[in-house]
């Protein structure tokens, strides 16, 4: 067996012939060139296995390709079987996004420093279908670390502050603090990382976030980010507060509690305008269950998801609540 890379990369890739030279360059062309380029490719039908040929001659990297599309997570969990079984690090590159060329050696500098840290990340940019910066990535969220060393579990229920693409781990750790042998929690599809994060660092994982933006998100059509995709990943974040339960520290029980309400009122609001009312008034009882004095949100979403009206008018309905609620939190106390 070859020597163990300092870092292996995992590059899952599904129709991304388009973007995936611009990421494979961006994972060779580190200034940190100690790694292995694991690429799985998840039985494209487009022209990804042509793309990839010409950098097979380059001894860091391996293209493995599904005989059947295996679906995205086992994809991901695929890549991670594949890697060298003694490197240090693992990070994951997807095939459409890329990286500045300093940003491994700066993440494994921080990691190398400090043998505590299960994991370092680092900021970033979203980006449109050509590239073109969009807004940085951490401007989306209310909560976020502190820079530097941090075990910032509140804020990480509150939102995944931590984007998967910068995510450098350290596996003697990472393996600890991790409940399963694959990299992800078969059947999340849409949010699997923020669920790993939430199970690792239950578990009593350390991160260390660099406030510097050294990686680019592109967002396109086939991106799990996207509008469309909304409700789907709002489910799976319901499941990832239940599923929290498991491990959740006691002193933040309450706080698993909160968020998977607001979940839950998120998840009933979207329902209710898709016209899937049933399946809101599921989520409502249950998130009414969660609290003996059930919130505002909760409380309105219960009295419009039951008014005998068009799916029409309900929508203008909520449109009218979410914008009062908004105006609520943006007025001063």
């Amino acid at each position: 067996m070859k020597k163990a890379p300092l870092v292996s990369i995992l590059m899952p890739t599904y129709n991304y012939a388009k973007f995936i030279a611009h990421s494979i360059e961006s994972a060779l062309g580190q200034d940190l060139g100690d790694i292995e380029l694991i690429i799985s490719d998840n039985a494209s039908t487009d022209d990804t296995q042509a793309v990839v040929a010409p950098y097979l001659a380059d001894p860091r990297v391996r293209y493995h390709r599904n005989a059947e599309n295996i679906g995205m997570t086992p994809n991901y969990n695929r890549c991670y079987e594949l890697m060298h079984p003694d490197s240090r690090y693992v990070i994951i590159l997807p095939a459409d996004d890329w990286w500045e060329p300093n940003m491994l050696s700066k993440l494994v500098a921080i990691a190398e420093a400090d043998p505590e840290l299960t994991f370092v990340h680092c900021a970033g940019y979203k980006v449109d279908p050509e590239g073109k910066p969009l807004f940085e990535y951490m401007d989306l969220f209310a909560h976020l670390p502190s820079a530097g060393k941090h075990r910032a579990l509140k804020e990480l229920y509150r939102n995944n502050y931590i984007f998967a693409q910068t995510v450098l781990q350290r596996r003697s750790l990472f393996e600890q603090h991790k409940p399963y042998p694959h990299l992800y929690r078969l059947g999340f599809n849409y949010a699997p990382d923020y669920m790993l994060w939430v199970d690792i660092m239950n578990r009593g994982a350390v991160g260390y976030y660099l406030p510097e933006k050294l990686a680019y998100f592109r967002e396109h059509p086939q991106s799990h980010t996207i509008d469309k995709n909304i409700i789907p990943r709002l489910r799976e974040e319901v499941r990832i507060f239940e599923t929290a339960a498991e491990s959740c520290p006691p002193e933040l029980e309450g706080e698993r509690i909160a968020n998977l309400r607001s979940r839950m009122l998120a998840l009933a609001q979207r329902l209710l305008k898709a016209g899937q009312e049933e399946e809101a008034k599921e989520i409502l009882v249950k998130a009414a269950r969660l609290d003996p004095n059930p919130s505002l949100g909760i409380r309105i979403a219960h009295f419009i998801a039951n008014l005998p009206l068009s799916r029409g008018i309900r929508s203008k309905l909520w449109e009218l609540a979410e914008n009062l609620a908004f105006r609520a939190r943006r007025s001063p106390a």
